[in-house]
Order: C-alpha cells, then sequence, then structure tokens
C-alpha cells in the first residue's frame, strides 16, 4: 500500500458521457441477447412441462398399480387417493389434492387407451 499509486477507476457515467449514443451501440446486441434469453426460458418451460406430464402419469400408474395390487372392494381406489392427498398435504405439496390424484389416475389409464387404439389404427392402416 505504501508507494503504491492506485489509478482512480473511472465512474461509469463519466466513461458513458464522454461518448454519443451513436457512438455505443447496443440497440441490436441488446436484442440479440434477449432473443436469446427468451429462447432459452421458452426451451426450458416446455421441457419443464414436459417432466411433469410424465411424473403426473407416472403418478397415475403408481395409483393404479395399489389399487390392482389392494382391496378389491369398491372404494379402495378413492380412500387410498384421499390417504395419498391427505399425506402429501401434509408434507407441503401443493397440486395434489384428491382431485388432481384421481385426474392423474385417469390420465394414465385414458393415455392407455389412447396408444392402444392409436397402434390398433396404425395395424389397420398398414
Amino acid at each position: 500500500m505504501h508507494g503504491i499509486a492506485r489509478k482512480a477507476i473511472p465512474n461509469k457515467s463519466d466513461k458513458l458521457a464522454k461518448h454519443s449514443t451513436t457512438e455505443i451501440e447496443i440497440g441490436g446486441l441488446y436484442e440479440q441477447v434477449r432473443q436469446i434469453l427468451d429462447a432459452a426460458k421458452s426451451r426450458a418451460a416446455r421441457s419443464i412441462s414436459s417432466e411433469m406430464v410424465a411424473a403426473y402419469w407416472h403418478i397415475g400408474q403408481a395409483i393404479v398399480e395399489r389399487e390392482q395390487a389392494g382391496e378389491a372392494r369398491a372404494g379402495y381406489g378413492e380412500r387410498l387417493i384421499e390417504m395419498l392427498s391427505v399425506q402429501m398435504k401434509a408434507e407441503g405439496l401443493k397440486g395434489f389434492g384428491r382431485n388432481n390424484l384421481w385426474y392423474m389416475r385417469q390420465f394414465y389409464f385414458n393415455l392407455i387407451i389412447f396408444l392402444m387404439f392409436r397402434a390398433f389404427s396404425l395395424i389397420i392402416d398398414s
């Protein structure tokens, strides 16, 4: 520290004041950077959405498999979903109410049926 001369760090506003706006053309760069960020955010959102759809299908699958391994009496699936919902809410997980869990179960069934019909129609069309 002693004997070492330090340069004064220029203030950003002093630097900008020395240049006219035509010398500092960042408009095109700014737009390019914004496009890159917007595209990345869009891809990330689509990726997250795809992963969540897969997660909901797997949750539905797990519920159905547990139901099929459980009691054959009517109402077992409803009680199972209700108990799962209560536990998930107690853990602070949002979006897993009784209705949403039931929809995930139905999503599993509906996608299986759709895929079976799709495969069947492809075989017929061949």
